[in-house]
């Protein structure tokens, strides 16, 4: 029962997984972009006649606590670390850079510190690929 057969070009190769497999490759297929989800969360703010948290976590279909925390990751980020995440394609970026990650640049003190810390992290990833 735990084994399923799957049979696709992307994985051509293997002829049996396991059900554990499975979900592993299905979360690395919906690797979300954080800051894009953000960005979404905060147009719903922009576009309907939206005041507060709840409102939004209704229409959204989330709790209002997730609401505030990806709004508040999108807009506690500077400019240039949100341009450059919200416009990112490599695959190992964003699978690097998730919002458990991204969390702690928030809480620092200045810009420039979180600039260079997520330079840092960038440096990090590029090396490793």
């Amino acid at each position: 029962d735990d084994i399923i057969i799957f049979r696709s070009l992307t994985m051509a190769d293997i002829a049996r997984i396991t059900a554990r497999q499975w979900r592993q490759y299905e979360t690395r297929l919906n690797l979300s972009n954080p800051i894009l989800t953000g960005l979404r969360f905060l147009k719903v703010f922009e576009n309907e006649s939206v005041r507060t948290f709840a409102q939004a976590a209704e229409i959204l279909g989330v709790s209002r606590e997730r609401v505030y925390q990806m709004t508040a990751l999108v807009t506690k980020l500077p400019a240039e670390i949100r341009d450059f995440l919200a416009g990112a394609k490599d695959h190992a970026v964003l699978q690097y850079f998730t919002e458990r990650r991204l969390r702690p640049l928030t809480i620092m003190p200045s810009d420039e510190e979180k600039i260079e810390r997520f330079r840092e992290m960038l440096a990090r990833v590029e090396c490793s690929a």
